[in-house]
Order: structure tokens, then sequence, then C-alpha cells
């Protein structure tokens, strides 16, 4: 598999966690504050383990930053699936919505979503630029392993519909 193939890959799996984690439902939330602890903790460890692996400080200095950009994406996607799944539970308490209104809002949720997925293709694809194979393999395990999307818009769907 080509690496722009497994970007996509990558990319969708995380758009579609989104998605899972947006219309799952719970029946015990896990506690806001302490979830949202993990996830500062966990970005923290993440910033300190770019820094331990990427030697050059440049290089690790861009990295860094792409993470930066790639949390700015990931806090505006949850923020549009808080929003769209007002939008639909608001259509379905309609009686009389139309189909086109569902239409409307399941488009535009879909070009948002695909615009998301796009930008993370892009993050990735620059991160592997600015590293080697053996540095991204450090990297992308532990964001595997230790940064969840479920966990990571738990905080912003909390409270929604």
């Amino acid at each position: 598999m080509r690496k722009t193939d497994r970007s996509i890959v990558i990319a969708i799996m995380i758009t579609a966690a989104f998605i899972l984690a947006a219309c799952a439902s719970h029946k015990e939330p896990p506690d806001p504050i302490a979830l949202q602890e993990e996830i500062s903790e966990n970005l923290s460890q993440e910033v300190d383990l770019v820094r331990s692996t990427v030697l050059d400080v440049d290089r690790a200095d861009s990295v860094i930053g792409l993470l930066r950009e790639r949390d700015r994406i990931t806090s505006r996607h949850a923020k549009e699936v808080v929003a769209y799944r007002k939008e639909i539970s608001a259509l379905n308490a309609d009686y009389d919505a139309k189909r086109e209104s569902f239409d409307v809002l399941l488009s535009t949720y879909n070009n948002q979503r695909l615009v998301a997925q796009k930008e993370v293709v892009g993050v990735i694809t620059a991160m592997k630029k600015q590293t080697t194979v053996k540095e991204w393999k450090v990297i992308s395990k532990y964001q595997f392993k230790k940064l969840n999307p479920r966990n990571a818009v738990y905080p912003q769907v909390q409270g929604g519909v």
C-alpha cells in the first residue's frame, strides 16, 4: 500500500471514529473533567515524544506545529458534528420537515466531513515529510494507542443531542 493510500485510510478512520463517537450513546458518561485531563496529558506527552524522537530541533518544532493544526481541525470538526446532531434532531422532530431539508443538511455535513478528512490527510502527509520512517513509526504508534478520537471529541459532544 502506498503512503498516500495509507494516509487516506488513516484520515477516513479518524473521521469515522469522530462520527461514531458523536452517534454513540453512553449509559454512564465518562467524567468530563477526568477525560479532559487525560486528553491534555496525552497531548503533552505527544509533544514530549516528538521532541525526544525527532532530534533535529527545527523538524521537531515543525511537527509540533502540525500537531497543533491537527488539534485545531479536530476541534472544529467536533463542533460541526455537534451542530449537525442538533440540526438533524430538530428536523427529525419536525413532522412537517421536507426531504429537501434533510438532503441539504446531509450534503452540508458531508462536505464539512470531507474537508476535515482532506485537511487531516494533508497534516499527516506534512508530518511524514518532516520525519524519517523510524521517527514516524514511533510517533504514529503513540497516536494510535493514546489519542482515541472518541475521547478527543467527547468533551465537546457531552450534553449534546
